[in-house]
């Protein structure tokens, strides 16, 4: 095959899809093929991917036409109007932003580190689709979600068919030999977890921005305050926040457990963090703020949104420290945060919607307290992104 059919098959494509997209002012789909043909001008240009321009192209296609021209909506209205093309087309793109990453920067990745991130950034996406949308019925005056349930079903959905297109693309990288993937491992790595030494010096290098002594008392004073509203809470005989209590309780020994462990010291910072995250939650349901001050959830998710990425930092610094056939430069590990963060906000959210659905609890009120709780999870996900930031840059600066 000639090397500029492809691009030409897939211009020819996106010409298509964005002219009856704009004729159905269907702005979703004009910049997604948009978005698709850019991405796909950084694969082509490889003098190496004449194969992998040809399998993308037929990748897309299918997906790509039925979704530009409502089919997908239309076979859809059954299940609240979502559009199915739009869930199936994420992971497809995500598998060509890796494999960008891949030709044009020091990103290196393993077949199921792809395959995660597949799965997570299509997860992400609907993250932001939802919001977006909510926004918009919020000040625009559309209508695009009509309640907090098929909005929660249609994130179920997109999860699903992430997960089975990503195993899809996994089977299919494990089958084909691409010279041109040399950034993505044919070979799946082992995680080697050395909880004493590799996660310490990550822990150490992650949580330097400051371990002072006062840092370890004020932890403490959120210990004990813990401890009481988790007593109060039983003796009020509220058992729900009674358990919350004590595994917060739990939690704030995780210092204790890793120093018995290792014998290393566990960032004082981080200590408090934990501490003060898990107060605030606590405070809000043994002490009734949930219920007299109904913004105060989401005072308790930004608070969390910023401990959550934290820990996700952490995560890909030990990932990218102990798989070798693994590699983040410093900026993509910041923006695999919010990917990783938009995508745990779907997965708490399904977590409260199916759990008030199997054991009848009320952990999800409405469309716009869930649609809230995800932005502030990633305003505060921004914020430890903000931090993280600097504090590299700082760290680069004082190198030189």
């Amino acid at each position: 095959m000639n090397r500029r059919y492809p691009l030409l098959i897939l211009v020819i494509l996106i010409s298509i899809s964005m002219a009856v997209s704009l004729f159905r002012y269907d702005l979703l789909w004009v910049f997604t093929g948009l978005f698709i043909l850019f991405l796909f001008l950084g694969i082509w240009r490889r003098s190496d991917s004449e194969k992998l321009s040809r399998d993308i192209v037929l990748m897309l296609s299918i997906p790509l036409l039925i979704g530009a021209f409502g089919i997908s909506e239309r076979f859809g209205e059954s299940i609240y109007e979502m559009d199915l093309a739009f869930a199936a087309i994420l992971p497809i793109v995500s598998f060509m932003i890796v494999i960008n990453l891949c030709y044009h920067t020091d990103f290196r990745s393993n077949l199921m580190f792809t395959s995660w991130l597949n799965i997570l950034f299509s997860m992400a996406i609907a993250n932001l689709y939802g919001i977006g949308r909510f926004f918009s019925d919020q000040y625009l005056d559309t209508a695009h979600l009509v309640g907090n349930d098929p909005w929660m079903i249609e994130l179920f959905v997109f999860t699903m068919i992430a997960v089975v297109l990503g195993i899809c693309i996994y089977k299919y990288l494990n089958i084909k030999q691409y010279p041109s993937l040399a950034g993505i491992n044919n070979q799946t790595g082992k995680l080697k977890f050395d909880i004493k030494n590799d996660l310490n010096v990550v822990l150490q290098r992650s949580f330097n921005l400051g371990d002072h002594p006062w840092m370890i008392y004020a932890a403490r004073i959120f210990q004990i305050c813990i401890v009481i509203l988790t007593i109060y809470a039983f003796i009020n005989l509220k058992v729900k926040d009674g358990i919350t209590g004590l595994i917060s309780i739990a939690f704030t020994t995780v210092p204790y457990l890793y120093h018995r462990r290792t014998s290393n010291t566990f960032p004082k910072m981080l200590f408090l963090w934990i501490c003060i995250a898990l107060f605030l939650h606590v405070l809000g349901g043994a002490g009734g703020l949930y219920e007299f001050y109904p913004r105060w959830d989401h005072v308790t998710h930004l608070i969390s949104g910023t401990l959550v990425a934290a820990l996700v930092y952490t995560f890909l610094v030990y990932l990218n420290c102990s798989v070798k056939d693994i590699h983040m430069p410093f900026k993509q590990t910041l923006g695999l945060v919010l990917i990783l963060m938009l995508s745990i906000g779907v997965i708490w959210e399904l977590y409260e919607y199916f759990g008030d659905l199997i054991f009848d609890t009320e952990m999800q009120e409405s469309l716009y307290e869930t649609a809230y709780d995800m932005v502030f999870n990633v305003i505060g996900a921004m914020i430890t992104v903000i931090v993280f930031f600097l504090k590299g840059r700082r760290i680069d600066d004082d190198s030189r």
